[in-house]
């Protein structure tokens, strides 16, 4: 076995063994698709609970649990401000952990196919890449994960790809702590703003023609290639 492939499959191992663990981990704790799930259990973990939560945030795609609950349940948990500031954080993470693992599977060689084959898309991917990664992390439903799959199998660097998950996580975090520090209130006039200010979040850039375009038009056949 050469060293590329011995790398490649202890990245794989090591991914299985975090989704192995996170489960393990999620099945103890009784993390359940609920927001007051997941703040029973962060509540028990005393001075370490914002710790442990930014934690879970980070490592979310091991335990598999959507962001939109744990961010809610990070508003639930800490409050509108502090919320943000510890989803956002632990989206950073997740980005980091996602990022690595994919360029230990395979990402550099798969970079530098991209690179030798397609230069010029290579080059756009290079500037272009954190600018779709801040829109898709900023959208309160943008695919997160795949996106960051998607940026360490491509050219995109790791600090323009850090600093864009953290100013949008900021706004992605926001919309679902504030919506989750009301969840006591439920029904209250706090409660229904937190409310629309989500749902506005959600659906208003769908009404941008550009958008509906790209999102609905058929995928594009890859370039056959370039001189």
């Amino acid at each position: 076995m050469t060293g590329t492939r011995a790398k490649t499959l202890l990245f794989l191992l090591l991914g299985g063994l975090l989704v192995g663990v996170g489960q393990i981990l999620r099945a103890r704790a009784g993390l359940e698709l609920d927001p007051e799930a997941v703040q029973r259990w962060v509540a028990t973990q005393g001075w370490f609970a914002p710790v442990a939560f930014t934690l879970l945030v980070a490592g979310r795609q091991f335990v598999l649990l959507p962001s939109a609950l744990l961010l809610t349940a990070g508003g639930l948990l800490f409050g509108a401000f502090e919320g943000t500031l510890l989803g956002a954080m632990g989206l950073v993470g997740s980005a980091a952990f996602t990022f690595f693992l994919a360029r230990g599977i395979g990402g550099e060689r798969v970079r530098a196919r991209l690179s030798k084959n397609f230069p010029t898309v290579d080059r756009y991917v290079e500037s272009a890449g954190p600018w779709l990664v801040f829109a898709t992390v900023a959208y309160p439903a943008g695919p997160m994960t795949a996106v960051f799959w998607a940026a360490g199998f491509s050219s995109v660097r790791i600090v323009p790809l850090l600093v864009a998950v953290a100013a949008g996580g900021l706004i992605r975090a926001a919309s679902y702590s504030l919506f989750g520090a009301t969840l006591l209130d439920f029904g209250s006039p706090t409660f229904w703003i937190a409310a629309v200010v989500l749902g506005a979040g959600l659906l208003l850039p769908l009404l941008h023609p550009g958008l509906r375009r790209c999102l609905l038009r058929p995928a594009a056949p890859p370039p056959s290639g370039e001189a």
